[in-house]
C-alpha cells in the first residue's frame, strides 16, 4: 500500500483525460486505528475503484470502518457491518485500544479484551479526495486520544492535501498543542462538534442534506434489498413535511373561504340596501323641490 502511495503522488495530476470530475478517494490513512498499529498505513485508490481483498481478519473492514467513521455521524455507526456483525461487536473505544482478541479470566471465566494500546497514545485517522476537474483538493481528518475510558476527539477540514505524516506528528505530546498548530494552518478548519465538520464538508462536496452520506452507510453493508421500493423511500429520497405544508395548505384554503364568504355576505348587504339609498335620493329630491314651491308660492 505504502508504494502505491508514493506511486499516487508522484503522478502529480491524476488523470490527464479530464473524464474523472468530481470528487474522488485519492488517499486514505490510519495511524493507531484497530489492528494497524504504531505506523502509518495508506491506502492509495488514486480517484479509481479499488478492490480491498484479504483473509478473514487481516482488516478489511477496519478501513471501511475509518472512511465510515470520518463521514456518517456517530450516533448512526455500526461499526463492522461490511462483515456483517452486529450492533456492538465493535465500538470507537474498541478500534482506538486496539482491541484485537479477548482473553478469558481463570477465576471468574470472562473474556478480557486485549489491546494493542493504553492511555498516552492517539490515533488519527484521514482521507484525501481530489477533484481532477477543478484541481481542487479537500481532506477529513480525525483526531483520538484516551483519558481513562473515554475518547476525546476533533474534526479537521482542509481545501488542501494534508498528509498524517506532515500535520499530525512530531510534537510533545499534548493535544492541545496539535489542535492549535493544526487551527494555525491556512484554509484549515477545526471542530470539536461533527454538526460543524459534517456541514463544513458537505458545503464543499456540494451536498445539501446528510442523506447521501446515508446512502452511503447503508450500501457500504448492503448483502440484498428486500424490497427496491422501500430501500429507494428510506435511503435515497430526501424526506419533506409534506403533512405540515397539507395543513398549511388547508388554513389558508380555509382562511380564503372565509374571505370569500365574507364578501359575498357584504355584497348581499349592499345589494339589499339599494332600495333604501334610492328612496333617500327621491326623498331629498323631493324635499328640495317643496322647497322651491313655497318660496314661489311665498313670492306670490
Amino acid at each position: 500500500m505504502r508504494e502505491a502511495a508514493q506511486k499516487a503522488d508522484n503522478q502529480g495530476s491524476l488523470f490527464a483525460d479530464g473524464e474523472h470530475s468530481g470528487f474522488r478517494l485519492k488517499r486514505l490513512e490510519i495511524f493507531n486505528w484497530g489492528i494497524y498499529d504504531k505506523n502509518i498505513w495508506c491506502l492509495a485508490a488514486g480517484g479509481r475503484n479499488t478492490l480491498l481483498v484479504g483473509d478473514i481478519g487481516s482488516g478489511k473492514s477496519t478501513l471501511a470502518d475509518a472512511i465510515v467513521t470520518l463521514l456518517v455521524p456517530p450516533r448512526k455507526i455500526i461499526y463492522n457491518r461490511a462483515a456483517g456483525g452486529e450492533f456492538r461487536e465493535r465500538t470507537l473505544l474498541s478500534y482506538v485500544r486496539g482491541e484485537y482478541k479477548s482473553q478469558k479470566n481463570a477465576l471468574d471465566n470472562r473474556g478480557k479484551p486485549v489491546c494493542l494500546r493504553e492511555a498516552g497514545t492517539y490515533s488519527v485517522i484521514l482521507v484525501s479526495f481530489f477533484n481532477e476537474g477543478y484541481g481542487q483538493h479537500v481532506t477529513l481528518a480525525q483526531v483520538f486520544w484516551l483519558v481513562g475510558d473515554d475518547i476525546r476527539r476533533f474534526y479537521v477540514v482542509a481545501q488542501s492535501d494534508l498528509t498524517i505524516k506532515g500535520q499530525f506528528t512530531d510534537f510533545d505530546g499534548e493535544m492541545a498543542k496539535l489542535k492549535k498548530r493544526i487551527s494555525s494552518l491556512p484554509d484549515m478548519f477545526v471542530t470539536d462538534h461533527f454538526s460543524e465538520y459534517s456541514s463544513k464538508f458537505r458545503n464543499l462536496f456540494g451536498l445539501p442534506s446528510e442523506k447521501a452520506l446515508e446512502l452511503f452507510f447503508q450500501t457500504v453493508s448492503m448483502k440484498q434489498v428486500a424490497s427496491l421500493n422501500d430501500f429507494v423511500r428510506e435511503h435515497m429520497i430526501v424526506p419533506s413535511d409534506s403533512a405540515d405544508k397539507i395543513d398549511d395548505l388547508r388554513k389558508h384554503y380555509e382562511n380564503l373561504t372565509r374571505a370569500h364568504e365574507l364578501v359575498q355576505k357584504a355584497k348581499a348587504q349592499l345589494q339589499l340596501l339599494q332600495p333604501i339609498v334610492a328612496n333617500c335620493v327621491n326623498y331629498e329630491k323631493a324635499v328640495c323641490e317643496v322647497a322651491d314651491i313655497e318660496v314661489c308660492r311665498q313670492v306670490l
